[in-house]
């Protein structure tokens, strides 16, 4: 019974002859109830021998449970020609089949529905009693027993979830199916890493890969090349890279093999490769030839570059082998050519003592430690002195223990020089050493005390102006103020008494005493007119009479400042200020002719820059400057530095070029077609900080020579290097792709090698702890610190971390937001917060000037200045420096 009732049902429901009632479900309006619907399409007739019923009605009853069971308004069927095509006997059993499909149907919906929580209301309610009136006009109730058993022992809801089942799992497959295939596809389609290096251009590829320090790929394209079909300087540079590649990646014996064809094309670089096949000889444990091979590149001409390195690692190899007097001789070599004097030094003391001399070892370690205290060499030559004996060796030895932050051992060696019975000057100086050492140690009451012994118990000047500095930093500002004072008044001849003017005028700046600062400057600048605090004295004197509200004052200070100084920056400065100090008297004239005289010198300062936006300078075109080509070309010759630079480039030895790129800057300095040929050579190895300060140097040239700035010298000033990336960045942070190169132009000046004291590193100087934070955020997966090197990396994580900081002063409309989110950039976020509550708001040349670290105070210039210049070159107008940077 079970398996015929469920044939039957499903007989009925995929029977070929099918109603389709799509059109009628979606009009059908189902405010009236079903049963009635039904019942009144459902008569009974006595005299007829047929059932008569709506064949509408009836396929909307059944389309509308079976559509709401298998969600799909398609699945909507009923066997109406049987139904009213079939006589009495049969009609019955198949009306009274689709009556208790509907009821059970209905009732495993509306459960399920009473489970899921109350009824939706797009839905109409389901009237599971309407079998029951259909059934009154029934006469076969054994049908009637017999179909609902049935139905009751089957699974027709599984049956039809089991059907949706199996279609899901064929749309399914058939979607992964075809998207395997086109995946397939486009690999097949796809050109691979290889194939597309090789299409493009593979030994082009091959050099940017070791320059990368990738040896291992560069190996598989150079090997895939075929080198029948390359010219014959293309197959010698195909060789040494291949040899090179072999060596770095440990096949010695195989670079061999390639380092030893025929070396045409690349004679001026025969040194280095006697230097890369020595080094393979060493690892091949063949010493003699590998001695043989160091021997001839230091007795070569081949430069000073090669020089120095052939010239240590041939004296450490001879070191090894125990040829004492030969490495002697190598590291004399060194000293009298005058380069690496610290290494050479400490070289020669190794060596001479091993040789038994071990006095005049002595003596060289001594000069290492007293000449070159911070070198490397120079810890390692104390550490093997010790037990360290007589007054110059502790003395200075503990002064190289504090150069490199040992502060214990200095300062125990300090001491152990003041308990001793040394000469008073020794112990004086060891006096005030110690005292330098407690300062680095920020322990400023011990330091103090210190300096105060020096100079009241040994008379040591400087120790004075020491106590008064660590009485600054313990907070003793008006204290110390007067200590440096009285300083600059007891010995104004010593080469401090300027600096202690200075920190007193500060102090007293820093407290809130204008006019004892005031004071101070003043007379720092008209005592020494010639020391480096003097015109800064002249700034901050004017600036003080400007916050005071005395424009008249401050004026001529400022136009004193600009008379008097050499330097660009500060005569801009001076400039702009007065300007601003009449535009405050309302003398609109004398305003815009100081602002006309700062803005002269544009782009070379910030101030120059800020005197140009206000004066709205922006239409201004540069001249054409033409070259005379034929004049510099004559006085142009490659020198053997440039060649061996070249060839070291093809090879992608970048470093290696760099340094002998570098060697010829001098000889260049004067020709400006030289230096414009040195540029595009360090900007075709990615030395972008050294094409920038060839940039510099050409602007030097040109104003010395009268030369007018051009459009191209402008652009050369402030490069678009990595624009890509940048523009890429900018988009996804919402920044100016201008204020990304300001500061890209600042932090590391384009050098995507650029690593600062604190440890910051890239081209956009993130620490590695900022960098892993903005790798988390913008989702960077398996993200090392070293990343911070690739320039795309460092670029998108520095302009996520300026976008964070520039959303956080934006929050209230912050007037100073850029700004702050800069000085946030180099200084920190909680010093940033510090100064946006108590720095000027209303005028960003006084919150600029207001930032408490020089250094952040200076960056924020510098920074505007690039962001005004780079949107000029860009945009054609200057950039608002606080406008709206998201």
């Amino acid at each position: 019974m079970h398996q015929t009732g469920r044939t039957a049902l499903l007989f009925l429901l995929r029977v070929s002859e099918l109603s389709y009632i799509h059109t009628i479900a979606r009009n059908r309006d189902c405010s009236t109830p079903i049963s009635k619907c039904v019942t009144r399409g459902f008569r009974s007739d006595q005299k007829d021998s047929g059932i008569s019923i709506d064949p509408a009605l009836a396929s909307y009853v059944v389309s509308s449970r079976l559509g709401s069971l298998c969600r799909a308004e398609s699945v909507v069927a009923i066997p109406t020609n049987a139904v009213l095509s079939s006589p009495m006997g049969h009609s019955r059993p198949i009306l009274l089949s689709l009556c208790f499909c509907i009821r059970y149907l209905s009732f495993r919906a509306l459960s399920a529905r009473k489970d899921k929580g109350a009824p939706s209301a797009s839905q109409p309610e389901f009237d599971i009693d309407l079998p029951v009136l259909l059934i009154e006009n029934s006469r076969d109730t054994s049908v009637f027993e017999s179909l609902i058993f049935c139905l009751n022992r089957m699974h027709l809801q599984q049956e039809l979830t089991r059907s949706a089942s199996i279609r899901r799992r064929r749309v399914f497959l058939r979607t992964f199916a075809l998207g395997s295939l086109i995946l397939l596809v486009a690999t097949l389609i796809t050109p691979s890493k290889l194939a597309l290096s090789e299409r493009i251009d593979p030994i082009a590829r091959a050099e940017q890969l070791i320059g990368d320090k990738d040896y291992r790929w560069a190996s598989k394209i150079l090997g895939e090349l075929n080198v029948d079909e390359l010219d014959p300087w293309d197959q010698r540079r195909v060789s040494i890279q291949r040899a090179l590649c072999e060596a770095f990646i440990g096949n010695h014996r195989r670079a061999l093999e390639l380092f030893d064809e025929d070396d045409d094309g690349f004679q001026p670089i025969d040194g280095y490769l006697k230097l890369w096949v020595a080094r393979s000889l060493k690892a091949l444990g063949e010493s003699d030839s590998a001695t043989a091979q160091y021997r001839a590149a230091v007795e070569g001409d081949y430069g000073r570059v090669l020089f120095q390195k052939a010239t240590f690692e041939s004296g450490k190899h001879l070191e090894a082998l125990e040829a004492q007097e030969e490495a002697a001789e190598v590291y004399r070599r060194v000293l009298d050519r005058g380069g690496h004097n610290s290494a050479a030094l400490f070289g020669l003391a190794r060596t001479v003592e091993a040789m038994g001399d071990s006095i005049e070892a002595d003596k060289l370690r001594l000069r290492l430690i007293r000449d070159y205290p911070r070198s490397r060499e120079a810890l390692k030559a104390v550490r093997e002195s010790e037990p360290l004996d007589g007054e110059k060796e502790i003395f200075y030895g503990a002064v190289s223990y504090a150069r490199h932050r040992k502060y214990r051992t200095a300062s125990t060696l300090l001491k152990q020089l003041i308990r001793s019975r040394a000469d008073q000057a020794w112990k004086g100086r060891a006096q005030f050493e110690l005292g330098k050492v407690y300062y680095g140690k920020r322990d400023y009451r011990s330091a103090r005390a210190a300096f105060r012994k020096a100079y009241k118990e040994y008379r040591v000047p400087k120790g004075m102006l020491e106590e008064a500095r660590s009485e600054i930093r313990l907070g003793a500002d008006l204290g110390g103020a007067r200590r440096f004072e009285a300083f600059a008044k007891a010995y104004p001849s010593i080469s401090g008494a300027a600096e202690g003017l200075w920190q007193a005028a500060m102090a007293y700046e820093r407290r809130g005493h204008p006019k004892n600062a005031g004071r101070v400057f003043k007379h720092l600048a008209r005592r020494y007119p010639k020391s480096d605090f003097s015109e800064k004295a002249l700034w901050r004197a004017g600036y003080l009479e400007f916050k005071r509200g005395r424009y008249e004052e401050a004026a001529r200070d400022f136009l004193l400042l600009a008379n008097r100084t050499e330097e660009n920056y500060l005569r801009d400065q001076g400039y702009y200020w007065a300007g601003k100090c009449y535009q405050r008297l309302d003398r609109e004239e004398e305003w815009a002719y100081w602002l006309g005289r700062a803005s002269e010198s544009f782009p070379a300062s910030y101030y120059s820059a800020r005197a140009r936006a206000a004066l709205g300078e922006i239409d201004e075109t540069y001249p054409y400057v033409p070259e005379d080509r034929t004049s510099v070309e004559a006085g142009y010759a490659p020198t053997p530095a440039l060649v061996r630079g070249d060839l070291l480039a093809a090879l992608g030895l970048y470093r290696e070029a760099t340094s002998e790129y570098r060697s010829t800057e001098d000889a260049y300095r004067r020709n400006r077609f030289a230096l414009n040929d040195l540029l595009h050579r360090y900007e075709r190895i990615n030395a972008m900080d050294r094409a920038l300060r060839i940039s510099n140097y050409l602007l030097n040239l040109d104003r010395n020579n009268g030369v007018p700035m051009s459009l191209a010298s402008f652009r050369r000033l402030y490069p678009t290097y990595y624009w890509g990336s940048v523009y890429k960045s900018a988009q996804e942070t919402n920044l100016d792709p201008n204020l990304i190169l300001a500061i890209m132009r600042q932090e590391s000046a384009f050098n995507h090698q650029a690593i600062s004291s604190a440890g910051a590193r890239g081209l956009m100087q993130l620490m590695p702890a900022t960098g892993r934070d903005m790798a988390k955020k913008v989702r960077v997966k398996g993200f090392k610190v070293d990343d911070l090197w690739q320039p795309n990396m460092s670029i998108r994580l520095g302009s996520e971390h300026l976008s964070d900081h520039l959303a956080y002063f934006g929050k209230t409309d912050e007037p100073r937001q850029l700004g702050l989110a800069l000085s946030a950039y180099n200084a920190g976020l909680e010093p940033a917060r510090r100064w946006s509550r108590r720095l000027p708001k209303d005028d960003v040349d006084e919150f600029v000037e207001s930032i408490p670290y020089r250094e952040t105070r200076n960056y924020v210039k510098l920074v505007y200045r690039n962001y005004q210049v780079y949107s000029y070159l860009q945009d054609g107008e200057p950039g608002e420096i606080e406008a709206a940077v998201h």
